[in-house]
């Protein structure tokens, strides 16, 4: 037990290093998709990017977290590996059928397939990284993550220099996931002894697992479906070049999400403890704090954008981007919104109200899918924002509305709890 808490704070470095190596090596490689090829290559890699969080919602179906979770091994190392194989190859018959049903050109079809083919591996790193945690070498993974995040920056340029185009450079990328897919399979073989045999598959297991999994996954679809849809839209409406200039404003706000998700991701055991102890004003400081961090975070960008963010476009990009710089505010508040969704979805999820969460997701999902053709219409390149923050904000506060419905439930069956806190 010494030394695996000896070790935590090794495995708590490289896993964020690995995390955030592999991201902003990915937000590199949108913004030098415009600068290495063109603003319309940006809006096929932001397609590719919608493609394929839709798809890996399928690929995912949310067994990380369980695996995660699950102290008493009730499935083994292989049972995990071998749901993702085969979610995941589900998964790559979803996008095929999407990208056929919005009827892309071959040019967009290939590059979206191509790039899914690389984060196919991604959620396999994902399950790797489970088996890692699970036998006390977590800090591997973030290695290897963070190996594959410049690998993945250095042979997208390599790529799209060489062939000039964005299918180029994803090719390389998917070279380089190869390389640390099978460096991860052999570092959990002769370094942890863990191996994914035939043998140990089983249909029967794999649904147990998967239906355990299934009220989150359905979550996790609704909270990648909804950020997609305003941006099909508008890119069906207009073109894929306006619609590549958008993403790559866009771009930046995402880093908003990100800060927000991971770095409060580790209070979320102490919100889990204070909702099963029944602790109210724990609870709700954690909590409230969560959803200030996010918003001081969002007010901070916001400030920022809105005295350099001209200077910043044209800075990482051209002076032709500017023509659209009124929207980056937009795009800094839509990011903030979902941040703010990110966070309570992690609460709601500590509290395991997986009604409240299936509820609001649906409901902000159909009121998006509404309201973004007639915004897009309406507002241009504004629309995709304010289609995000109306259906965002409808969720977060349906949220909130089963977050205290919980609690003034606990407090009517408890009602000595609070003076006994105190």
């Amino acid at each position: 037990m010494k030394t695996e808490n000896s070790r935590l704070p090794l495995d708590i470095f490289w896993h964020t290093v690995g995390t955030f190596a592999y991201m902003f090596g990915l937000w590199l490689v949108s913004i030098l998709s415009a600068k290495l090829l063109s603003y319309e290559d940006a809006g096929v890699f932001s397609l590719c990017l919608v493609a394929s969080n839709i798809a890996m919602s399928f690929g995912s179906f949310y067994v990380r977290v369980f695996y995660a979770g699950d102290n008493k091994r009730m499935f083994s190392d292989a049972d995990y590996w071998f749901s993702r194989l085969f979610t995941c190859l589900f998964s790559v018959l979803v996008v095929v059928v999407y990208s056929l049903g919005m009827r892309y050109s071959p040019q967009v079809f290939w590059a979206i397939f191509l790039f899914y083919v690389y984060k196919v591996f991604e959620l396999f790193t994902e399950i790797h990284s489970g088996a890692f945690q699970r036998h006390g070498k977590m800090y591997l993974s973030g290695i290897l993550n963070s190996i594959k995040g410049v690998g993945s920056l250095l042979g997208f340029v390599l790529g799209a220099v060489l062939t000039h185009t964005l299918i180029g450079g994803f090719a390389f990328m998917v070279g380089v996931a190869v390389l640390v897919f099978i460096a991860e399979l052999w570092l959990l073989r002769f370094s942890l002894q863990v191996t994914f045999s035939l043998r140990d598959f089983s249909w029967k297991r794999i649904g147990k697992l998967l239906l355990f999994c299934l009220p989150f996954f359905f979550v996790l679809l609704c909270s990648n479906v909804l950020p997609s849809i305003p941006k099909v839209m508008f890119e069906k409406m207009y073109t894929t070049e306006e619609y590549g200039y958008y993403s790559s404003i866009a771009t930046i706000s995402v880093l908003i999400q990100t800060a927000a998700g991971s770095i409060l991701l580790p209070l979320i055991p102490r919100i889990e403890k204070a909702y099963s102890e029944h602790r109210l004003k724990d609870f709700a400081l954690t909590s409230g704090g969560m959803l200030g961090f996010t918003l001081v975070l969002g007010v901070i960008a916001f400030v920022l954008v809105y005295f350099l963010g001209d200077w910043a476009l044209s800075l990482v990009f051209d002076q032709s981007i500017l023509q659209y710089s009124s929207t980056f505010p937009l795009t800094i508040l839509a990011g903030t919104a979902l941040a703010f969704f990110v966070v309570m979805n992690q609460v709601l999820i500590a509290m395991n109200d997986k009604l409240g969460l299936i509820i609001g997701c649906s409901v902000g999902t159909l009121l998006c899918f509404c309201v973004s053709e007639t915004f897009c219409r309406r507002f241009y390149m504004d629309g995709i924002s304010y289609a995000l923050i109306l259906s965002v904000m409808v969720e977060v506060l349906i949220f909130i509305g089963f977050m205290v419905f919980r609690w003034v439930k606990i407090q009517k069956n408890n009602p000595c709890n609070e003076r006994e806190e105190g």
